[in-house]
């Protein structure tokens, strides 16, 4: 028997969902993109990076996508001023935890002229380097949102790299804390080995106890 699907509407758009899948699924699934950095198809709503608030039609406040279930009749409204103001800020907050002058830079896309050069001559940092450039959500965000500035000073943590592992590489200094590999850690493997660690300023990926993999 053939599962009846949804019908809504995202930005004036009639879309035709699956029924009992999200809102932010429903959109991907339709071409349409909502920015979102925590969610991970398989995964549960964590709900935690804020970035794919929307506006439904006759709700009194703004829900994520990601944990709101599309309905039939539904009217979703995805970008706003208000919306988009909402969203550099909490992008600005999460870029606060990673090198961000890449993202920020006119003349980026440039830098490939002068690449090979640049890693020969030394250990170099930045977007270009990096083997997800491309392929990255927080440049695909940046973009959207199109970010020109963020008012919250980048520090670098000097922290070592987490090389326990053959096969896992981790950078603390560049992760933000969305809580991606936690999650595929414990939903998806069912080992929850991964978590956060400490507190404040000082939160981390890690391991319980410190313990290797």
């Amino acid at each position: 028997m053939e599962t009846k699907s949804v019908q809504l509407k995202i930005d004036g758009q009639v879309v035709k969902a699956r029924p009992g899948v999200s809102v932010l699924q429903a959109a991907r699934e339709a071409g349409l993109y909502i920015p979102a950095l925590c969610e991970l198809e398989g995964l549960l709503p964590g709900s935690s990076c804020r970035l794919c608030l929307i506006k439904i039609k006759d709700r009194p406040s703004f829900v994520p996508a990601c944990a709101t279930q599309a309905e039939e009749g539904m009217e979703v409204m995805t970008s706003s001023e208000e919306l988009e103001k909402l969203r550099q800020a909490t992008f600005e907050l999460i870029l606060s935890e990673h090198p961000y002058f890449c993202l920020l830079c006119g003349e980026k896309a440039d830098c490939n002229e002068l690449k090979v050069t640049m890693s020969k001559a030394f250990d170099p940092g930045g977007c270009v380097f990096c083997p997800k450039d491309g392929d990255c959500d927080l440049q695909q965000v940046a973009s959207y949102l199109k970010i020109k500035k963020v008012s919250y000073k980048f520090k670098d943590r000097g922290r070592p790299q987490w090389l326990q592992d053959p096969f896992i590489s981790h950078n603390p200094n560049l992760c933000i804390l969305c809580g991606r590999c936690v999650s595929v850690c414990g939903e998806i493997r069912g080992e929850n080995v991964l978590t956060f660690v400490n507190r404040g300023p000082a939160t981390a990926i890690g391991t319980f106890y410190n313990r290797p993999l």
